[in-house]
């Protein structure tokens, strides 16, 4: 697109193009960089049309809750939720350990993390392998985490 500014402005200016659905990919790069907007940023690591290389870009930003929304969402890619499983902030990570495209490796990674909120979202996670589950149900000592696990058990058996 030759005049992304001018496209965004016609289209109710940043804000409401970052949560547009219908945003083209090209369009939400550009506001992945808009004059370092970190709620514009938030909006687009948040919007389901952003693709992964975008999110990439965005999980390298130092703002805790644009890591966390990339975190959570479905096209960020294995790679970054690697890295971003190793972040300071619990809620960035139990976002990574609560993705259902984080690899096993990372999950099992996750199911020792001190913040018992990391390890609940492994246990929700529809991709935690069953005996991973079962060792959360039976030592983690936060009882959410082992409701949460035993839940987990009982859905798959169902």
């Amino acid at each position: 697109m030759k005049y992304p500014r001018i496209w965004i402005a016609a289209h109710g200016g940043p804000r409401m193009v970052a949560g547009a659905t219908e945003t083209p990919p090209g369009i939400l790069a550009v506001l992945a960089n808009y004059d370092d907007d970190w709620q514009v940023q938030l909006m687009v690591a948040g919007n389901p049309s952003t693709p992964s290389k975008v999110l990439a870009q965005l999980s390298l930003l130092d703002d805790e809750d644009v890591q966390q929304q990339v975190a959570s969402h479905p096209n960020t890619p294995a790679e970054v939720l690697r890295r971003l499983a190793q972040n300071r902030d619990y809620l960035v990570r139990s976002a990574v350990a609560d993705n259902p495209n984080t690899p096993v490796d990372v999950l099992e990674l996750l199911a020792e993390d001190a913040e018992w909120w990391s390890r609940w979202g492994v246990a929700v996670n529809p991709k935690t392998p069953v005996e991973l589950l079962k060792r959360l149900a039976q030592n983690d000592e936060e009882v959410n985490v082992r409701d949460a696990a035993r839940k987990s058990m009982k859905e798959r058996q169902a």
